[in-house]
C-alpha cells in the first residue's frame, strides 16, 4: 500500500512497478553508502581509543570520505 500512494502522491506518471525499481536502486545506493561511512567510523573509533594522551585525543581529527560513485548522489 505504501508504494501505491506514494506513486500517485508524486503524480509523474510512473508505474507501481517502475517506482519499486527506483525504491530498490536507491535502496542499494544508500546500503553502499552506510557501509562504507560505518566501516570509517569503526577504523576511527579504534585509532582514538588507542590513543593514550587526552592531548592526542583532543587533536584526533575526524574525516570522511567518499568514493567517487557517490559524488553525483550528494
Amino acid at each position: 500500500p505504501m508504494l501505491s500512494i506514494l506513486v500517485a502522491v508524486r503524480g509523474k506518471g510512473e508505474s507501481i512497478a517502475e517506482f519499486a525499481g527506483v525504491v530498490m536502486a536507491n535502496n542499494t545506493v544508500y546500503r553502499r553508502f552506510a557501509a562504507f561511512l560505518t566501516g570509517q567510523q569503526q577504523k576511527m573509533f579504534a585509532e582514538v581509543n588507542a590513543l593514550g594522551a587526552v592531548e592526542d585525543i583532543t587533536a584526533y581529527e575526524v574525516r570522511y570520505s567518499l568514493p567517487e560513485e557517490f559524488s553525483d548522489r550528494l
